[in-house]
């Protein structure tokens, strides 16, 4: 009896102290929730903090970024590459949160993305900033990822972030190097094709049409042509020449000149290629008797070079669309 008298006072004790430490857990754990939202609310008020500071100071520099002086200074330094990357990164970040509706144009995070891209479009605005996208990593990978994102921003929500990339692309168009590397991704042309046949708004296809415009102004070789035809067909090109409005008339029509005058120019090469190799055969096999003329051949392909040079010369995109925040 004494025995179990014993272990029932051994057990109360246990109990007891399990139970005091039970509660002194208990009192830890809702210190650290106390302490947890507080923190929770000053992460909070950080977060908004500085989406109000980016948005703000974005802005700034936004509308400071249309002076040509402006861009020229800020290539000067050593930063541009680097807010590139922050540019790059942010917009991946904006646009897995806001993958299926975008908040307010003037909600703090718009204005900050808004604002980001804006000032890239205003650095393409320049022929030195042009330059630098396009020979910069940053720059090229930043461009990559406009063309990735454009057919993936919801609509309408989102045709303030599309407009601006848009306007950088062209703006980059503009620059040799630039339009022989925007020719080159097939992301841009999907993208292109795919706006063009889900975008309902007049300004959103007008844009679409006037980068096509300046892709096909100066195609480089036949590969590229074959890929924009690939992508961005001529039944959906004409299809937009059912548009009332005449100025998109105009911009379509000056596509569809722009690959039919490079169409005429490959396939005559093609035609002249095929051409020589037969009299090559025909040489070897004949002693050497030049009967398809070689000079009239030559001269042809001459004067075809000639008239690509005058179709296709610098300068057939001189536009650029935004100097300052909408």
């Amino acid at each position: 009896m004494a025995d179990l008298h014993g272990e029932l006072v051994a057990l109360s004790c246990k109990y007891e102290n399990l139970q005091n430490g039970w509660k002194s857990q208990q009192e830890n754990m809702g210190q650290m929730q106390a302490e947890l939202f507080t923190v929770r609310s000053l992460v909070q008020q950080q977060s908004q903090f500085c989406a109000s500071l980016g948005a703000v100071m974005g802005n700034l520099i936004w509308k400071a970024s249309r002076l040509p002086p402006v861009i020229d200074m800020l290539l000067s330094g050593n930063k541009v590459a680097d807010f590139l990357a922050i540019v790059h990164g942010s917009l991946i970040s904006f646009m897995e949160t806001y993958d299926s509706s975008m908040p307010s144009q003037y909600a703090n995070e718009s204005q900050f993305i808004l604002s980001m891209c804006g000032i890239v479009t205003n650095i393409a605005a320049t022929s030195a900033g042009r330059q630098f996208l396009v020979t910069n990593s940053n720059g090229r990978e930043l461009l990559e990822q406009f063309n990735r994102i454009l057919p993936v921003i919801p609509v309408p929500s989102g045709n303030c972030l599309k407009r601006l990339l848009l306007m950088a692309l062209y703006n980059t168009s503009i620059n040799h190097d630039g339009l022989k590397f925007l020719q080159q991704q097939a992301d841009l042309l999907s993208a292109l094709a795919h706006d063009l046949q889900t975008d309902t708004t007049y300004e959103m296809k007008l844009m679409q049409l006037r980068l096509l415009q300046s892709l096909t102004c100066d195609i480089p070789n036949g590969t590229v042509l074959q890929d924009i035809l690939k992508y961005v067909p001529l039944d959906m090109i004409q299809a937009t020449t059912k548009c009332s409005q005449p100025e998109m008339k105009n911009v379509v029509q000056e596509i569809l000149n722009n690959i039919k005058k490079a169409q005429h120019v490959y396939e005559t090469k093609c035609c002249h290629s095929d051409l020589w190799q037969a009299r090559t055969k025909c040489s070897r096999g004949c002693g050497g008797d030049s009967s398809f003329g070689g000079t009239g051949m030559n001269s042809k392909a001459a004067s075809c070079q000639e008239s690509s040079n005058a179709r296709f010369g610098p300068g057939c995109s001189n536009i650029s669309y935004m100097k300052h925040p909408a």
